[in-house]
């Protein structure tokens, strides 16, 4: 009877254990595997998944579903990680900048270009109010009243750095699905270099206007004086005449500078060629040396420099000109204008310089502007168009070159330029 019981109770342990094993075996290791393989989908970890051979009970189904749950997260987690990485990029190239903000007008985000325009750092920006990181008033309020009105605004506003910059500022709500206005966005567009190519254009045609009248009205004037008083003093007809060809070359010669500086501003593509400076300096010489001559100015060379430069020959001659003409005329009596060139590594320089009335340090940077005299009546009466150094500037541009200026008044100006030299 005990032999009995013990082998029952031998045969139910073993019953036990292995239904025991059975269970373990079947829910507690998949439960387990499901558990880890959670918590590493916690944890950002995509890749796993719960290997059951046998998916026929509600475990092995559990397993299938969630499997099958980690492969469409994996795949939204991806397309949303793409997605960021796609925005960040465009935010990042911008050249315009953007901020966006929450509905209390704190920034959640800026790009880099905005950094950029307003001279932010990184840290301090994110989570503070527009206020606070921008500190211009105008940009809160239209950003606040764009908020509340659930529209899209703009306005020019100007800050004050190191230069003054004209920014157009774009500003727009965030709305969610139910139309419900939870943040701002602002576009700033740096619009200083267009605002100063208005302002440029409009001087230019204002000075242009100008300078056609003042010889157009003498002509005119001198004209109807001869027609309408029926003059018949033929030396005071001569003398009427000469004044008009003299406004009618002034004309002429404004109206060639115009065209030649409307052709170096222009897209043509110039060809440099291989040449020496020399024949262009005798030529310059040679033209103005008759000039020079009736003021008593010496001209001098001082040539250092013989090498072959890429050149444009008949831009190169007009440069010269230019610059050797408006020595002479700002020059008084007696002095002198020399022309020198010299070596410096890779570039030819090329110099005019002068002992005349010399330039002042807050005029020198504007006198390479179209029209832009120092002396305005003294200028035009030397018979100046307010073109040449425009022109000079521009054909030095074409060779991929710069000019300068060193000047003070009452002490004369250098004027210099580089030119590429033609490798052996």
């Amino acid at each position: 009877n005990i032999k009995s019981n013990l082998l029952f109770f031998f045969f139910m342990l073993f019953l036990t254990l292995l239904l025991v094993w059975k269970f373990t075996n079947d829910i507690v290791n998949p439960l387990s595997q499901i558990t880890r393989i959670a918590d590493n989908l916690a944890k950002g970890n995509f890749k796993d998944r719960i290997m059951i051979k046998e998916y026929n009970n509600e475990i092995g189904t559990l397993a299938r579903v969630f499997n099958n749950m980690a492969t469409q997260l994996e795949g939204k987690i991806n397309q949303i990680s793409e997605e960021k990485n796609r925005a960040e990029a465009i935010l990042t190239s911008m050249v315009d900048g953007l901020i966006a903000t929450d509905a209390n007008m704190q920034i959640r985000l800026i790009n880099p270009a905005a950094k950029k325009i307003f001279d932010l750092k990184d840290y301090k920006i994110k989570g503070n109010s527009v206020i606070e990181v921008f500190r211009h008033h105008e940009i809160e309020y239209k950003l606040e009243k764009a908020m509340k009105g659930n529209e899209i605004l703009s306005k020019e506003i100007e800050i004050q750095k190191e230069e003054t910059k004209i920014l157009k500022c774009n500003f727009a709500p965030i709305n969610n699905d139910q139309g419900i206005v939870i943040g701002g966005i602002i576009v700033f567009s740096d619009i200083t270099e267009l605002r100063k190519l208005e302002q440029m254009r409009k001087e230019f045609v204002a000075n242009v206007s100008h300078e056609l009248r003042t010889p157009l009205t003498s002509v005119i004037g001198y004209v109807d004086t001869i027609l309408e008083n029926q003059i018949e003093d033929k030396n005071t007809i001569e003398r009427f005449l000469n004044i008009i060809k003299k406004e009618a070359d002034r004309l002429a010669l404004l109206i060639k500078d115009l065209l030649d500086l409307s052709k170096l501003e222009g897209k043509n593509k110039y060809v440099l060629r291989p040449g020496t400076l020399s024949n262009i300096i005798d030529k310059t010489i040679y033209i103005l040396r008759e000039k020079a001559e009736n003021k008593g100015i010496e001209l001098k060379l001082e040539i250092s420099a013989e090498d072959m430069v890429y050149i444009i020959p008949e831009q190169i001659e007009q440069v010269l000109i230019n610059l050797v003409d408006n020595a002479i005329k700002y020059t008084a009596e007696g002095g002198q204008v020399v022309i020198r060139t010299y070596s410096r590594y890779d570039k030819v320089v090329v110099e005019v310089n002068d002992n005349g009335i010399g330039i002042s340090k807050s005029e020198q940077e504007r006198i390479f502007e179209r029209f832009y005299r120092v002396d305005k009546a003294r200028a035009r009466s030397l018979g100046g168009t307010g073109i040449g150094l425009s022109i000079v500037k521009h054909v030095i541009q074409n060779h991929q070159n710069k000019i300068e200026i060193e000047s003070q008044p009452g002490k004369g100006s250098t004027f210099r330029f580089y030119l590429d030299k033609v490798k052996p």
